[in-house]
C-alpha cells in the first residue's frame, strides 16, 4: 500500500515498524510543513496518524476506508521536530475497525491523540 501512496512519500514518512494490524511511522518537520507562526500545521500530525492507521487497518487483509477521524493536540510541533506515531487496534467487527494513535515528538512527549473508525470492505488485498 505504501508503494502506491504518493502523499506519504511526498511527506517523506519513514516506516519504523509494521505488523499485521499495527504500524509505527515518523517524519521530520520541514519548513514547508510550518504555518506563519513557525509551528507545524495541524494537518501534518493528522496526516501522519491517518497514514499509520490506514496502513495498520489495511494490513489485516481487507480494504479499509476511514469513516470518521478526529485528533486532539497537546503540544505544538516545531520546525526540526521528529514526530512519531504508533497505532493501537481498539475494536474490530465484521465491518468496522476502531483505532487510536499517539503522536510523540523526539523528546517522547505526547503531542497528539488520533481516533479513527474505518469501514472494512469485503474486498481482499
Amino acid at each position: 500500500m505504501y508503494d502506491q501512496d504518493a502523499f506519504s512519500k511526498w511527506l517523506k514518512i519513514d516506516r519504523i515498524d509494521e505488523k499485521k494490524g499495527y504500524c509505527k511511522l515518523s517524519l521530520l518537520v520541514t519548513q514547508q510543513m510550518c504555518n506563519g507562526f513557525g509551528v507545524a500545521h495541524g494537518a501534518i500530525a493528522f496526516a501522519l496518524a491517518d497514514s499509520a492507521v490506514a496502513f495498520a487497518a489495511n494490513s489485516i487483509g481487507k480494504m479499509a476506508l476511514s469513516t470518521e477521524n478526529s485528533i486532539d493536540y497537546f503540544l505544538k510541533i516545531e520546525l526540526g521536530d521528529v514526530i512519531t506515531v504508533e497505532t493501537e487496534l481498539l475494536e474490530k467487527s465484521t465491518k468496522l475497525i476502531k483505532y487510536i494513535a499517539y503522536v510523540y515528538n523526539q523528546k517522547k512527549e505526547k503531542v497528539a491523540f488520533f481516533k479513527s473508525t474505518l469501514y472494512q470492505s469485503s474486498k481482499e488485498w
